[in-house]
């Protein structure tokens, strides 16, 4: 039995069909992980919204279809290493260090018991804050002092 792997996620159940349906076409069997709690809006950030699933031995295969496909930059999947950028006074917290897009936002945990000890010690620790994640270049990271 094979094991299935995250390739990628949406906040609402309608948005993960068509990228699931051009996986399908492709030959690529898919799975969608949390869609029926997903439904319910006031639920999908709970979950960390649908994930749409694929087996391991399809995973690259499936990265290069839907980057061919313009779902999603190569950076937007989850083999993404988190950058440390450092924060100084000149450091503008509102745009991506990286492309100085203004669509960021911290990366959202699926899990709640994750969710609930990163706020705790998050709050004490800032190492175990969330990173930050841009929507358009894909990069994440997390602001360090120096």
């Amino acid at each position: 039995m094979s094991n299935w792997k995250t390739i990628i996620t949406f906040t609402l159940p309608s948005d993960v069909y068509v990228a699931q349906s051009y996986l399908e076409t492709e030959g690529i069997k898919t799975l969608l992980k949390d869609e029926v709690v997903s439904q319910e809006n006031a639920y999908a950030v709970a979950v960390g919204g649908v994930k749409l699933q694929v087996k391991e031995e399809n995973y690259k295969q499936a990265v290069e279809i839907l980057k061919h496909g313009g779902y999603t930059p190569d950076t937007k999947f989850e083999d993404q290493q988190i950058e440390m950028v450092s924060l100084n006074q000149n450091t503008v917290k509102t745009k991506c260090p990286f492309c100085n897009s203004v669509h960021i936002g911290l990366k959202k945990e699926p899990n709640r018991l994750n969710a609930f000890v990163i706020f705790i010690l998050g709050m004490f620790f800032p190492i175990f804050r969330k990173p930050y994640v841009c929507s358009d270049c894909g990069k994440e990271w997390k602001y360090v002092h120096k």
